[in-house]
């Protein structure tokens, strides 16, 4: 069936800024906006459609202003959950508007940070009461970087984890998520007794699931002691201020982008819905593979997923009339490998591009990104097709902060090539030398490096013979007195001067004696002022070379968020800057914004387009595998649903891999899914279950990509 195209589809058009309400198509009676009124749950089915029916409500405040400007004074505000969809909301407003005086438009953690940072911020009552002002936001980032170390910490003092956890390899980093789901869930210390004896009747699961929850109470009371609070603390305190009548300036607050949220965050969302009368809209997208009725609300995967949201904010729902979208149209590519599927996505991207459509009006979603990071780029690329988004690939930025928080963490036992990475040595052919030469010595690990018995090993020599490596090369870049005067044309046996093995021998002491100086300070400050020593002096970083200014702006924060009296045991600063160091250094590939828009699909949840490319739709792959907590499993969460209602079930994954299928499927009039019947390897690969119902369902063609043959 086919239905009229509706102009907030992202295909270019331009509407005046505050036209005549005159030139308004004729709309059905609506609440005046500023108007006190209740806040409600507002019911919509499909991406699309949620979207026209949200900015016809902004439509309805932009008519409002046009006959009372006075109303300008308090402005409006869009809530969403993410920065990406932020944009592109604001991108609609724009080619729906042309521009819309008094509306905000920012996420979840923006407005709780815009409440945390108030100058009445402290006048909240609760459990962070008495804050200074603005202090919460600040405490948050504290607990942020602390909560890992302090669930170490805790976690080892427990015979039950640490049996089963201290054997593995940063085992106790699996404890940290776990107490993490905890946290957000809402666990304080004074649930954990109640917790404790719902845990009892797990049988042998017991012992374990008791033991995190006495981590996950004891490391909430040292964030207390130390002034720090965990991430969810700052959603709860912004909720806590909108409920204690702290007001917000806006008439109208719409909440769009959301089917779930932790159970912090959904605190936040119904004090806005319940104290600041907010409109709270959740897509319903109708089940892509029936022909099933868009007005039926029980439609699709939509309801069974939003429950724990929509319960939690417990206000009345309204079902959005139908709004007049095109029925989307969905294609299915099947490909012999990735790059085939690369292939076959940038064709028809560039066909649509020279055909005048905007490439930002355009985007490829995959379930793993990283997956199709090298396919994605070389062929589009090759095409020259603009693109921006997920993908990116570690630069030397991003290597040199890999080999320095290997340094910190494995110390002696540090890898040789890893330290050489670190050294401000510009001429590649001499590091490579000196590489091989170390290598052929023996020496492997730093320690080696340190011990090196050069008078033993060299004896009367002066270097060290490089007898697998020949060059040709001009005298004048020869260090040793036997290479001096050879002709550029000479075949120039290499080697490395002892003079040059002393220096690396030296170094390595002075790292490690300045590593060792680190690791042996109990407080921050002074671990922190150890490692500039380290960093600066024996390995010779500076903010010029790539990854210097990433590390030392760690050390920086690091210095700047947490006291400096804090105590640390032996590998928490690690611990604590490779969390700092998360990310940093990575070459974003494509543009910066414009463009395709390449994302994962979490980051494409309630985004629009005019074409939507889906790739990856393989088995296990989208739907993903749902893989439950090792230490909190279903079976354990499960008793303890209720002392905290809102701690995540892992098994639940399958229904939301189904919603945001749907979701996808009615983002765009266009939508194409194509997944690998063969993978790189040439083996096999299975169709996702949700592709193979939508085909079955609607009787669709499946298209072959051709091959690639040069990749």
């Amino acid at each position: 069936m086919s239905r009229r195209r509706s102009s907030e589809t992202p295909s270019g058009e331009q509407l005046g800024l505050f036209a005549s309400p005159s030139e308004e198509p004729e709309e059905s009676p609506r609440e005046e906006p500023g108007e006190e009124r209740a806040g409600t749950v507002r019911i919509s089915a499909g991406a699309r459609a949620t979207r026209r029916a949200l900015l016809d409500r902004v439509d309805a405040y932009r008519r409002s202003v046009l006959e009372d400007p006075q109303r300008l004074a308090a402005g409006a505000r869009i809530l969403v959950p993410s920065r990406t969809l932020r944009d592109q909301i604001g991108v609609a407003c724009a080619r729906r508007f042309g521009g819309l005086a008094g509306l905000r438009i920012q996420t979840s953690f923006e407005l709780a940070f815009e409440l945390a940072s108030s100058p009445t911020a402290g006048a909240t009552a609760g459990a962070t009461a008495g804050a200074d002002a603005g202090g919460v936001a600040e405490r948050v980032a504290v607990g942020r970087r602390l909560l890992p170390v302090l669930v170490r910490r805790h976690a080892r003092r427990h015979d039950e984890l640490r049996r089963r956890l201290d054997p593995l390899n940063d085992g106790f980093g699996v404890a940290v998520a776990s107490v993490d789901d905890l946290l957000d869930a809402g666990f304080e210390p004074a649930l954990a007794e109640g917790a404790i004896e719902a845990a009892a009747e797990l049988g042998p699961g017991a012992a374990r699931a008791q033991a995190l929850l006495r981590v996950a109470a004891d490391v909430v009371t040292e964030l207390g002691s130390l002034g720090a609070e965990a991430r969810a603390g700052l959603f709860r305190f912004a909720a806590d201020r909108l409920r204690s009548g702290t007001p917000l300036p806006d008439r109208e607050i719409w909440i769009h982008g959301f089917a779930d949220a932790t159970g912090a965050q959904s605190e936040l969302l119904a004090a806005l819905v319940h104290a600041a009368g907010a409109e709270l809209w959740i897509d319903h997208p109708v089940d892509p593979a029936e022909a099933a009725d868009p007005d039926e609300p029980s439609a699709g995967p939509g309801p069974r997923f939003t429950a724990r949201l929509r319960e939690h904010v417990a206000a009345p729902e309204r079902h959005e009339a139908p709004v007049a979208i095109d029925e989307a149209e969905i294609a299915l590519v099947r490909a012999p490998g990735a790059q085939a599927e690369a292939r076959f996505v940038a064709e028809a991207l560039r066909r649509h591009l020279d055909s005048g459509e905007s490439p930002t009006d355009m985007a490829v979603v995959a379930r793993d990104p990283e997956a199709y990071r090298i396919a994605l780029a070389t062929q589009l690329e090759r095409l020259s097709i603009p693109y921006s988004g997920a993908l990116s690939s570690p630069g030397p930025a991003a290597r040199r902060c890999r080999a320095w928080l290997e340094l910190l963490e494995r110390g002696e036992g540090c890898p040789v090539d890893r330290w050489l990475e670190l050294l401000p040595d510009a001429d590649a052919v001499r590091a490579g030398e000196l590489r091989l030469a170390l290598h052929g010595i023996g020496a492997g690990r730093l320690r080696d490096v340190r011990d090196l018995a050069l008078e033993a090993l060299l004896g009367d020599r002066g270097a060290y013979p490089l007898r697998s490596l020949r060059a040709l090369e001009h005298a004048d870049g020869a260090e040793d007195e036997s290479e001096k005067g050879a002709s550029p044309s000479v075949d120039v046996r290499r080697h490395v001067s002892k003079r040059r093995l002393e220096r690396a021998r030296d170094r390595a002491r002075a790292t490690l004696d300045a590593l060792d100086a680190a690791h042996a300070a109990d407080r921050l400050d002074a671990a922190v002022e150890a490692l500039r020593r380290l960093t600066a002096g024996a390995l010779g970083v500076r903010p010029d070379l790539p990854g210097g200014k990433e590390i030392l702006s760690a050390l920086s924060a690091l210095e700047r968020d947490l006291p400096g009296a804090t105590r640390l045991a032996p590998g928490e600063l690690g611990l604590l800057l490779r969390r700092e160091l998360d990310g940093a250094g990575a070459v974003r590939l494509g543009g910066q914004g414009g463009g395709v828009q390449l994302l994962s699909v979490t980051e494409a949840r309630g985004l629009c387009f005019h074409r939507l490319f889906v790739v990856g739709m393989n088995r296990d792959v989208f739907p993903r595998i749902a893989n439950e907590d090792p230490l909190l499993g279903d079976d354990v969460r499960r008793p303890l649903l209720a002392v905290l209602p809102d701690l995540p079930i892992k098994s639940r994954s399958a229904d939301e891999e189904r919603y945001l299928f749907a979701q996808l499927c009615s983002a765009a009039p266009n939508v194409t899914l194509s997944w690998q019947g063969q993978g790189d390897d040439g083996r096999e690969r299975v169709i996702s279950p949700l592709v193979e119902r939508l085909r079955l369902g609607r009787a669709l063609e499946v298209e072959t990509a051709p091959e690639v043959l040069d990749s």
